[in-house]
């Protein structure tokens, strides 16, 4: 069985994601050494440093047998300062990571792990790797990118299929809550994100509405009720100095006191000074919220 057969035993996609989250340029030198289920980070390392391959200036990575996760190698890259349990950045189809360092130390300290093998290759071998992103809010998606959802285990994520400058296409793999129920919603049959478009179709409706209703009020002339409101005040005024100098008790002054208060011919006043002041400025947003603010007024003076 040759090198990339062993990596592959697994899981097919484990040369290929590899490849293509760590740049392991596979028809370039490597080496692939096994490894029991005795082992520790530093057996691991002296192990690679034997064939030459120390980790300032090459790849270690350890591939890992978990018989818990039999359909995948887990990945941990060995480095100067000790180890990443995530080389790979997330989750692929063909190579897995430990979720945390001590469920890594865990299984390996308790024998729950089989061994594996350590792929090496010198850092001038590397190729480029593009970066991949796992939030969405970290990626602002364009109706251009085409995507494909994809179950795996208990995730669900959509994959991105963007060709760069160059005309390469590659995988961005987003995680953002969108799954087998609302995936509609945000991909079209095409593979087209539309969520984008739709939030923007409707802000575009939403902003015209407004444009218009605003459109609708500045064409009115409000001059009129105006003028009845205030003389309706007024009227109001009258009454209540008259009612005032015809109280003979500390009663019927009280009531009085209650019908110019805050909830009376003071606040609906202030309320009128302020409808004044926006239709001067022309700042009501439509014709219903002058007319909200005109019927709250008449509605505390038909109180008094």
């Amino acid at each position: 069985m040759n090198t990339l057969s062993i990596l592959n035993k697994k899981n097919r996609e484990t040369t290929k994601d590899i490849h293509k989250r760590l740049g392991v340029d596979f028809e370039k030198p490597f080496d692939l050494i096994e490894f029991d289920s005795e082992f520790t980070i530093n057996k691991l390392k002296k192990a690679a440093a034997a064939r030459g391959y120390e980790t300032n200036n090459s790849l270690v990575l350890a591939l890992i047998d978990d018989p818990f996760w039999s359909g995948r190698f887990q990945a941990v890259r060995i480095t100067n300062k000790g180890y990443d349990i995530d080389p790979l950045d997330g989750y692929t189809s063909g190579v897995d990571h430990f979720h945390t360092k001590s469920d890594f130390e865990e299984k390996r300290k308790g024998g729950r792990l089989n061994g594996g093998y350590i792929l090496c290759q010198k850092k001038e071998y590397l190729l480029p790797v593009k970066k991949h992103s796992f939030r969405w809010h970290e990626y602002e998606p364009t109706t251009t990118d085409r995507y494909k959802f994809k179950r795996f285990r208990h995730q669900q994520h959509v994959e991105l299929m963007r060709t760069d400058n160059n005309g390469e296409i590659f995988e961005l793999t987003i995680y953002n809550g969108i799954n087998a129920d609302n995936y509609n919603e945000y991909i079209d049959k095409s593979g087209y994100y539309i969520e984008g478009v739709r939030q923007d179709l409707k802000q575009r409706l939403k902003q015209y509405k407004a444009n218009k209703k605003k459109s609708e009020y500045l064409a009115v002339d409000f001059s009129a009720k105006i003028e009845a409101l205030k003389q309706l005040i007024d009227a109001k005024k009258t009454v209540l100095v008259f009612e005032f100098s015809q109280a003979k008790t500390a009663e019927q002054i009280e009531k009085i006191r209650d019908k110019m208060g805050y909830h009376g011919l003071w606040g609906a006043m202030r309320d009128f000074e302020r409808m004044i002041e926006m239709t001067n400025e022309k700042s009501y947003s439509s014709i219903e919220s002058f007319e909200n603010n005109y019927r709250t007024i008449t509605d505390v003076l038909a109180g008094i």
